[in-house]
């Protein structure tokens, strides 16, 4: 764990070692963003998920549909994406539950993988598949279109 700091305010990162790749943690204790917040957010969006849906996508190529994944993976990859949209569209930081919610409402299909991921952080035992981890590519894959501005 360390702080980086960004505009003024000390963020704490940490990592995360995810189907071979290594996430960046970083958490923000803010809860409104200013107009450099939604930019920062379409361009994390556009430099960082796009890239991990991509390269994730290439990792789970020819693994069985069925196969375990982790679920903090799973989760990271569902519930990130949502919040940062959420802030560009509503110009709030929320909790992942609530960036569930709000994916929820805006992209119903996704329903069901949210509220089990939403379980999962609640201490849940829920196990995520192969299938599972496409689906929230999908998901990460219609946020970094919403931040384009498609997909509204």
């Amino acid at each position: 764990m360390g702080y980086v700091a960004r505009d003024g305010e000390r963020l704490r990162v940490d990592g995360l070692e995810r189907w071979g790749l290594f996430l960046a943690v970083v958490d923000a204790t803010v809860s409104s963003a200013s107009d450099g917040g939604r930019a920062f957010s379409r361009q994390n969006l556009s430099d960082y998920w796009a890239p991990l849906g991509l390269e994730t996508i290439e990792q789970l190529a020819g693994r069985s549909a069925a196969a375990t994944v982790n679920a903090a993976a799973v989760r990271w990859i569902a519930l990130g994406p949502a919040r940062l949209v959420a802030t560009i569209e509503r110009g709030q930081i929320l909790s992942k539950t609530e960036a569930a919610r709000f994916a929820s409402r805006k992209w119903p299909e996704f329903g069901g993988l949210l509220s089990r991921t939403v379980a999962s952080r609640a201490g849940e035992d829920v196990a995520f598949t192969v299938a599972d981890a496409r689906r929230a590519i999908a998901l990460l894959q219609r946020c970094v279109e919403a931040a384009d501005g498609g997909d509204r």
